[in-house]
């Protein structure tokens, strides 16, 4: 997880979850929590996603940390479940849809070698 990622987990997309559903956003064990079942479902739907949190099962990957999130599959993982439990739309639309992530990186890098 990049420096910028984790900003923007912090101050953006688990802010918006909190709001919707109504969680405390100063809740480190909570967040952590939905941070790693997000990674552990494969292809949750908002109500598979809730039940689970607030189950007693254990995810099948615990996070200590967010920078326990390794790699961008991770983050992709995390930021759109976290924009599901946001009631976010286009973020909904690409759980379980880990292209949609690879994709917008390939064109990141492709704009960033286009000369202006």
């Amino acid at each position: 997880m990049t420096p910028r990622q984790r900003i923007a987990l912090q101050a953006d997309w688990w802010p918006k979850a909190c709001r919707v559903q109504g969680w405390k956003v100063s809740d480190r064990d909570l967040r952590l929590r939905v941070c790693a079942w997000a990674v552990s479902l494969e292809n949750p739907t908002q109500q598979s996603l809730l039940e689970a949190i607030s189950s007693d099962r254990q995810p099948a990957r615990w996070l200590e940390s967010t920078n326990d999130l390794d790699n961008s599959a991770d983050v992709d993982r995390v930021k759109n479940c976290l924009g599901m439990l946001a009631d976010d739309l286009k973020q909904t639309g690409e759980v379980g849809r880990p292209q949609f992530g690879s994709a917008r990186r390939k064109r990141d890098v492709i704009r960033s070698s286009l000369k202006w």
